[in-house]
């Protein structure tokens, strides 16, 4: 027999110790008894009200004086047994900004599941077994902000899944079975500025896939099968500030690849297969302050490279560099502050960028 907890706010105000009518909130506490011949009976405690339990089918209960089901604004599930993921949570909370399911055995979520809150802001169905979502699943959700389905098993996403969201701002997709990226997917989310792609099973970023995301800010696309980028892989991201590609496979870096990131800060390419860093792969990027390029096969940095850049923060730890960037160190120290270099590769020079200063 599975229990599960779950948790649901109404409230416009969080207290630490008391709840009362008189302060709009109350919260109840949902026990699921699963067994193969009923899995689907609901055991319903309104805990700070006199009323015990309830066997119920829907998720129905007494509320305090001033109370209704109307003003529940947040569900929280969590450790449970959910299959599918229907309507009846949308059906009974109309008015919820808040739907949380993580860790709940979830494999698959109704088209209509959401369709009734037309006012949510957050969903969050981390650590499940969701494989794939329906075209329509997100078609009343206007609102949403924020949506995350890391740690799930999606290998699929139709094209216009997304769509209606747009007024979306972060997306996490991270740890699942994604193989390849739909351009498509991004088409109106004009708003997003964080998108987690790290932790799948992605080949490459096709030319122009990410151009729609003009606002986006962060991108993680860590731990995939990425081999070779494209030029234009990451046009029209004219707002990134951090992009991190580490722990792929990536062997060069193309011309001009990053030369439309003009507010990047911070770059990752740290685990990868890279021999050269060129200066013709970065353009002018008056704003990246941040490299990091450790464990690598990389022997030799383009000396423009450093010279041209405002870069503050170097890691190339773990590389087979060759003497080339480190005999021009003497050039780069009124920007550079901190250098990690293997001590090993520099020990016999006179001066010491090993240390994480440079004065």
């Amino acid at each position: 027999m599975k229990i599960a907890i779950f948790i649901i706010a109404c409230a416009t105000v969080v207290l630490e110790k008391s709840i009362s009518a008189e302060n709009s909130i109350c919260t109840y506490e949902y026990r699921q008894h699963y067994t193969k011949k009923n899995p689907n009976v609901f055991y319903y405690t309104c805990i700070y009200d006199s009323y015990k339990e309830n066997n119920q089918i829907n998720l129905t209960g007494r509320h305090h004086k001033d109370h209704n089901n109307s003003c529940v604004q947040n569900f929280d599930s969590t450790f449970g047994y959910m299959q599918p993921l229907s309507s009846f949570i949308c059906e009974l909370f109309q008015n919820l900004k808040k739907i949380r399911v993580t860790i709940s055995h979830l494999e698959s979520i109704n088209e209509d599941a959401f369709q009734k809150c037309k006012d949510l802001r957050f969903l969050m169905l981390p650590n499940n077994k969701i494989r794939e979502l329906s075209e329509n699943l997100f078609l009343n959700q206007s609102e949403l902000e924020y949506l995350n389905l890391a740690l799930n098993a999606i290998n699929f996403l139709p094209s216009k899944v997304f769509h209606p969201l747009k007024k979306l701002k972060q997306l996490y997709l991270n740890d699942n079975k994604i193989q390849s990226i739909n351009p498509e997917w991004f088409r109106c989310l004009q708003k997003l500025t964080t998108l987690s792609l790290a932790f799948n099973q992605i080949s490459e970023v096709p030319s122009k896939s990410l151009q729609s995301l003009k606002n986006l800010t962060t991108l993680w696309i860590d731990r995939n099968n990425l081999k070779t980028l494209k030029p234009d892989s990451f046009v029209g991201l004219q707002n990134l500030k951090l992009l991190s590609l580490s722990s792929n496979k990536i062997t060069d870096l193309p011309v001009d690849v990053f030369g439309s990131l003009n507010n990047l800060q911070y770059l990752v390419l740290n685990d990868n297969k890279l021999t050269t860093i060129h200066s013709d792969s970065f353009g002018i990027l008056n704003q990246l302050i941040r490299i990091d390029i450790q464990n690598n096969t990389i022997t030799a940095i383009d000396e423009n490279l450093i010279n041209k850049l405002a870069i503050t923060y170097l890691d190339m730890r773990n590389n087979p560099c060759n003497s080339f960037f480190l005999e021009s160190a003497r050039d780069i120290k009124s920007n550079l502050t901190e250098c990690f270099v293997n001590y090993q590769q520099l020990k016999n020079h006179s001066y010491n960028l090993c240390s994480t200063s440079l004065e």
